[in-house]
């Protein structure tokens, strides 16, 4: 029985190698110089922009991401500015006449912002290895088919500067309505909102960006699959070859590597990220109902703003998530179903006969799915209802009377 199993494994291996696929394109595309920077040229904007604000000490050049000096130095001011932000909000709110329970929300606030910032930007220096193996695994999958990178990299760069333009003025008009409400220190308070909640969201969509750009590649793959996508046929060798089944299993471990990579690189900081923004949100509406608000038009806008761009990063990153994994997971009922051009050609080799049985047990026992704190939840559109049920329960804690 143990012999067995070993050599089912061992032909297993044998067919989803591909070394003519990897090695014919590699060979063809290492000398042109738009292929090798397929993995790099989408998410090229967040990158700069996360770097702006310390969070991507990399030095980025055509293939490959690698912590640099420089980056670390450009770093270790914002980092600074986070503990200052941290220290100047406990000073603030310690010697401040504001009820106890708003102290301590305002500090916690602060305080969850601040470590979720640190722990990402100690993360992303120190595993930058992850990132690499995301990228490399993605770049397999875009030089084996051929991928289209500069039309999808085109898209993708445009959205991401108007999403990233849209944030800095939204955040600039936030810092505008702290510094005429704020009470004390106007100018300091509306520094420290722009320049700690800023990051944070960069941080957020710096993860979205790279699921979303895996995310395009597995829609592409499903276009593989259907009769009539011309891309089918690949050009090995100046030879016309069909893509076998094998092929489409190996384009799909590439990807699901690639995102097994991130999700486990942004393990830690989706559960900040989550317990982070759904604080805000929850001690920001519980400040709606205060008397003293009521007639605080700057200071209903500003915590509104926040509460309605927090919420929308939490459905940004359960929404790509969710939407990568459901793709993903997708391969192997298109593969299998009766509208597949596996079943609607006539002519299946031998080879193609015996991998599926393979494939099946390879798509059924492999599902991907994203998680955080090492599987401590699983991140799909299910989690959004169970956070907005904690929500509630906790907003009728926080509205009861200070005397119950």
């Amino acid at each position: 029985m143990k012999r067995t199993a070993k050599q089912s494994d061992s032909k297993f291996q044998v067919n989803f190698s591909l070394p003519p696929l990897r090695k014919a394109s590699y060979a063809k595309n290492s000398s042109s110089g738009s292929s090798p920077s397929s993995s790099i040229q989408d998410i090229r904007p967040t990158f700069l922009i996360a770097r702006v604000f310390g969070l991507a000490p990399y030095a980025i050049t055509n293939s490959s991401i690698n912590v640099s000096k420089r980056g670390i130095l450009y770093s270790v001011p914002w980092l600074g500015f986070y503990l200052y932000a941290l220290y100047n909000r406990l000073n603030l709110y310690t010697h401040s006449d504001l009820e106890t329970k708003f102290r301590i929300l305002s500090v916690t606030r602060t305080a969850l912002a601040v470590i979720a910032l640190l722990v990402d930007l100690v993360v992303c220096t120190f595993r930058d290895d992850r990132f690499q193996n995301a990228l490399d695994c993605v770049r397999k999958y875009d030089l084996a088919v051929k991928y289209d990178v500069e039309t999808n990299a085109r898209l993708m760069r445009i959205h991401s500067w108007t999403i990233y333009s849209f944030m800095i003025t939204y955040y600039l008009a936030i810092g505008w309505f702290t510094y005429v409400d704020e009470p004390y220190e106007g100018v300091m308070a509306a520094v420290i909102y722009v320049y700690l909640y800023l990051p944070l969201s960069i941080a957020v969509m710096k993860f979205v960006a790279l699921i979303t750009s895996i995310l395009l590649r597995f829609r592409h793959l499903h276009r593989m699959l259907l009769p009539g996508f011309l891309s089918i046929m690949m050009e090995l060798d100046s030879e016309p070859k069909r893509l076998h089944l094998r092929d489409v299993c190996w384009l799909h471990s590439c990807l699901c590597a690639a995102a097994a990579n991130v999700n486990s690189l942004y393990s830690l900081q989706l559960m900040l990220w989550f317990a982070n923004l759904t604080f805000n949100t929850i001690s920001r509406i519980n400040d709606f109902g205060q008397p003293q608000n009521s007639i605080d038009a700057f200071k209903l806008a500003r915590d509104a703003g926040l509460v309605l761009i927090f919420v929308t990063l939490v459905f940004f990153i359960a929404g790509v998530c969710h939407v990568t994994s459901t793709q993903a997971n997708k391969v192997g009922a298109v593969v299998f179903s009766p509208g597949s051009r596996y079943f609607r050609s006539r002519v299946v080799d031998h080879q193609d006969k015996e991998d599926k049985f393979y494939i099946g047990q390879y798509f059924a026992l492999h599902p991907l799915h994203f998680s955080a704190a090492s599987g401590f939840f699983q991140i799909n559109l299910s989690l959004l209802l169970k956070i907005a049920g904690a929500m509630t329960t906790y907003l009728v804690i926080l509205k009861s009377p200070s005397n119950c």
